[in-house]
């Protein structure tokens, strides 16, 4: 609801209780026919590895879509547009699982037409519906809790996601595998992800956010690209998002190409990634929040680079401790560092110029990080596959070392931002000084 005038404590609390309950039935939703399945279900109607990366980097690509959620809030303010965007975006996960029916009556070419054009609505309408998500959590908290609030709605909907994976899903497929299976399932979150959209409304917000969506953008956009420390965090998070396309949908692929894992077996490692990424969400948090989220930042993405090591030297032997290392760093890495971003976003952005920054930090960093991460996949994939035999242990191997070279430089660009004052405290150790900020 738009309120007139500054929130009351009361109204700020009981919002981030809606906030709370919308990402636990939205996780539950999410895990349903979120990427894990929606990549399963691409590799059961035959999709290639360049089909994968561009189903992985398709949450980045709905970026593309946001001046429409930005238009819904200029009319209905910014709660209730996540909440109108949440019943679209599900009804397009139906269109999502309506692949299987034509790959079913073997149409040529339509069962993965579908699957990505249906995929994109349905994180491009994810990301009209969050554009606001930064200015808005900016509204209902201060300084001080900011960095626990971000970490405990994250952490709700991983926790949620694992229960989804733990309680339903992972036992369906262990007792019932079948394309029909990831299918009803696609339908039931797609139900449960629409009864979500109406916690959405609990929240209430001032009526700055729908003003600040009708004014002209081009203006603030030109203040927030003069904003250094904000640009230095927009290369950072392009950076985070375009490794972390490269890194996660092709370790779904080599379990399941490689290492030849059933639906079920792929989905114990889902389980250890969203457990991660549960536990890393308020664990980040609070390191956030008590050493500076640019040092946080760093520890993460030097994990992702560690990871990338660890791929290069996987044994050709199915090896569980091994798989399952390299997934919960996936689920720590892909939840700490939006996390991090997002928490020095509201740091080094003024708060009347968030929502062009945020929009404009959206559209650099998610679109064209998607497009950037799709297009390097691309290459990565075919050059790999020329030299080795295509699904092979030795290419995917050849694949990380590319990742690993491309991706070092990103250490130096998180070093290079600007310090915040909570850096004052390290964490285990002090980052090195070789240049300016």
């Amino acid at each position: 609801m738009i309120c007139i005038g500054p929130l009351t404590p009361a109204q700020k609390a009981r919002s981030i209780k809606g906030i709370y309950y919308f990402n636990m039935a939205n996780g539950f939703s999410y895990m349903c026919l979120g990427e894990t399945i929606i990549l399963l279900l691409a590799m059961e109607i035959g999709a290639n590895d360049i089909v994968v990366t561009i189903l992985g980097s398709m949450l980045n690509l709905g970026f593309t879509l946001l001046p429409l959620g930005r238009y819904f809030t200029a009319h209905w303010g910014a709660a209730r547009t996540q909440s109108i965007c949440w019943v679209l975006r599900n009804i397009a996960a139906v269109c999502c699982a309506s692949s299987a029916l034509w790959y079913y009556l073997k149409i040529p070419y339509l069962p993965l037409i579908t699957l990505v054009l249906s995929a994109y609505a349905f994180y491009g309408l994810r990301a009209a519906g969050v554009v606001m998500t930064v200015p808005l959590l900016g509204e209902l908290t201060s300084e001080q809790d900011r960095g626990t609030v971000i970490g405990k709605a994250g952490s709700y909907f991983y926790i949620f996601c694992f229960a989804a994976l733990l309680l339903l899903i992972i036992p369906i497929l262990t007792f019932k595998p079948h394309l029909w299976t990831l299918t009803g399932l696609i339908l039931f979150g797609s139900v449960l992800g629409v009864f979500a959209s109406r916690f959405m409304l609990m929240v209430d917000e001032t009526e700055v956010l729908r003003d600040s969506a009708k004014k002209p953008i081009w203006s603030e956009m030109h203040i927030a690209l003069r904003n250094k420390p904000f640009m230095k965090l927009v290369l950072v998070n392009f950076t985070n998002n375009v490794f972390l396309i490269l890194m996660l949908p092709i370790s779904v692929a080599i379990i399941k190409r490689v290492f030849e894992l059933s639906d079920s077996a792929a989905l114990w490692f889902a389980l250890c990634q969203f457990a991660a990424s549960a536990v890393f969400s308020n664990f980040a948090g609070k390191l956030s929040r008590k050493y500076g989220p640019r040092q946080v930042m760093f520890v993460f993405y030097f994990a992702l680079v560690l990871l990338s090591i660890l791929w290069i030297n996987m044994p050709n032997k199915f090896t569980a401790i091994l798989l399952i290392i390299a997934f919960i760093t996936n689920g720590a890495c892909n939840t700490a560092l939006p996390n991090c971003t997002q928490h020095y976003f509201l740091h080094v952005v003024p708060k009347e110029n968030s929502v062009a920054a945020s929009i404009l930090q959206a559209v650099l960093t998610g679109a064209a990080g998607g497009l950037v991460g799709m297009a390097l996949g691309w290459c990565m994939i075919k050059y790999s596959n020329s030299i080795f035999e295509p699904y092979s242990l030795e290419s995917y191997k050849l694949y990380f070392k590319l990742y690993l070279l491309l991706a070092l430089p990103g250490l130096y660009f998180i070093y290079n931002m600007k310090p915040l004052p909570e850096e004052k405290r390290r964490i285990y150790f002090r980052l090195p000084r070789f240049g300016g900020h």
